[in-house]
């Protein structure tokens, strides 16, 4: 069924009812997590942020961290989905994560207990010559608001109008089919 559902187009997937839930919890714009924003480089699923306030965020986490275990299993060469499906798990339990760090000799290990992670799919900051700059870092539930709210503001911080605006989708995934048709017509 994958095979067959993969070929009608490059956007069509079959999801079993795991990857499902994983997907729907992705479009929530919140799920059960340790709150870090993770890529795959050389090998290594590598922390690109921590979300702020998450208990990755304080218990110490940084960007940069490569992550070499969850909960003592190794990780390099895995896909970066099943370590995403292995960190995240019900609010309040906990999970083990082994890092290792650019200068640092040994591998660090944090314990984290999970919480609910919210993640906002949309930042944007006031740039010089009133240009605003608008991230949009997937399309979930509420980004078309999300994105009304971010440019609200951008134009409450100054008396002057906004000159223009830069539109970054770099990374973005894609998500939900009506939230993007709303930021579209937004444009």
């Amino acid at each position: 069924i994958k095979g067959m559902v993969a070929e009608l187009d490059p956007h069509s997937a079959y999801m079993t009812p795991s990857e499902y839930a994983l997907f729907q919890g992705e479009t929530e714009g919140k799920f059960g997590g340790v709150g870090v924003e993770v890529d795959f480089k050389n090998d290594f699923v590598t922390v690109i942020a921590p979300i702020e306030g998450s208990p990755a965020a304080r218990a110490g986490v940084r960007a940069g961290d490569q992550i070499v275990a969850i909960d003592g299993r190794p990780m390099r060469g895995e896909r970066i989905d099943k370590l995403v499906t292995l960190m995240r798990g019900p609010s309040g339990s906990k999970v083990e994560m082994t890092v290792r760090r650019p200068g640092v000799a040994d591998p660090i290990a944090f314990v984290l207990t999970r919480e609910e992670i919210h993640v906002a799919s949309v930042t944007g900051k006031r740039l010089d010559n009133n240009v605003a700059y608008l991230r949009l870092k997937q399309f979930q539930e509420g980004t078309h608001e999300e994105l009304l709210r971010v440019a609200a503001k951008l134009r409450a911080e100054s008396k002057a109008p906004l000159a223009g605006v830069i539109l970054d989708m770099r990374n973005n995934p894609g998500g939900l089919v009506d939230e993007a048709e709303g930021v579209a017509d937004e444009f």
